[in-house]
């Protein structure tokens, strides 16, 4: 499995990219994405969740590189076998926004791409902070793989 993790940054936006081709369909990467239980079981990133993921409604995780702070984003868009998007924050000041993306590819192939981004007036400051989010990526690409037994 290649992935493939790029990082944008301007001033008041930070942005990183993840990609990586899995041999199965949208419908099979779905499965292990679409039940908030099972999705913390299999992702080492996450440590503890609370919620469901439903468009509109609020979950709460943990992250275990991150001292196990709580985060509280809000499902903000989910379209089945397509994408999930979570958003937290003010668009203004901060705000934080991850989304998960299932591409259907040629010959079986679903493409998994993840974007984190960061935006707002307090970005100069709050990148100070905030560590590269490359091996987290690959980490959660790597938990995945081993899942759908590849």
């Amino acid at each position: 499995m290649k992935v493939k993790v790029t990082k944008r940054r301007s001033l008041f936006k930070i942005e990183y990219i993840g990609k990586a081709k899995f041999r199965v369909l949208p419908e099979v990467l779905w499965n292990h994405f679409m039940k908030a239980d099972e999705f913390a079981r299999w992702n080492s990133e996450i440590s503890d969740i609370k919620g469901e993921f439903v468009q509109g409604e609020k979950i709460c995780f943990q992250v275990p590189q991150a001292g196990d702070k709580q985060f509280r984003v809000k499902v903000a868009e989910l379209l089945p076998q397509e994408k999930m998007l979570w958003k937290n924050g003010f668009k203004w000041s901060l705000q934080g926004i991850r989304s998960y993306e299932f591409i259907k590819r040629g010959y079986g192939t679903t493409e998994v791409v993840i974007k984190e981004s960061f935006t707002g007036l307090l970005v100069p400051w709050f990148i100070k902070k905030l560590p590269d989010l490359s091996p987290m990526f690959k980490t959660f690409f790597s938990d995945l793989y081993k899942v759908l037994g590849k």
